[in-house]
């Protein structure tokens, strides 16, 4: 049986899963089929030159992805570990007030490859781009990032 995830349940899972997300102030605002987004406060993310930590940053991109496979996953109605793989990230410009860390979905060949192997072996792996931006200019990447996460299934 699928369900249809909730930022409120993402939220918890987040803060119930991976502890640091609670410090970091993490919420999920959206959590849809084509994108999950997730905001983050400034104010415990900062670094000494007053703009977002980029050890947050990171933090948060991986999870926008981490958290757009959970989604994906309780839509299937499996329970499954997501673990992250490989990422790189790429900085453009300083982050200096409270942002936003948005994953799409990838490509339907892409994603078609990953439910396949994911419901036929009760595994999986998938490619996920993430951008940051400020939560009042969301449409304005600042930071860049691209992770390769293994999702497998569990009892």
């Amino acid at each position: 049986m699928s369900s249809e995830p909730t930022p409120d349940a993402l939220t918890q899972t987040f803060h119930h899963q991976i502890p640091l997300t609670r410090t970091i102030g993490l919420q999920a605002l959206r959590t849809e089929e084509s994108e999950v987004v997730l905001r983050a406060p400034l104010q415990p993310n900062l670094n000494h030159k007053h703009t977002a930590f980029g050890g947050s940053l990171n933090s948060v991109a991986v999870l926008a992805g981490w958290g757009w496979l959970w989604c994906a996953v309780q839509r299937m109605g499996k329970r499954a570990t997501i673990v992250i793989h490989e990422s790189r990230m790429h900085y453009d410009r300083g982050v200096d007030a409270d942002f936003v860390a948005r994953c799409t979905s990838p490509g339907p060949a892409e994603l078609a490859r990953f439910e396949r192997s994911f419901g036929r072996r009760g595994r999986g792996r998938l490619r996920l781009d993430v951008e940051v931006a400020l939560e009042s200019e969301p449409e304005v990447a600042l930071a860049t990032f691209v992770g390769t996460y293994v999702v497998v299934q569990s009892a």
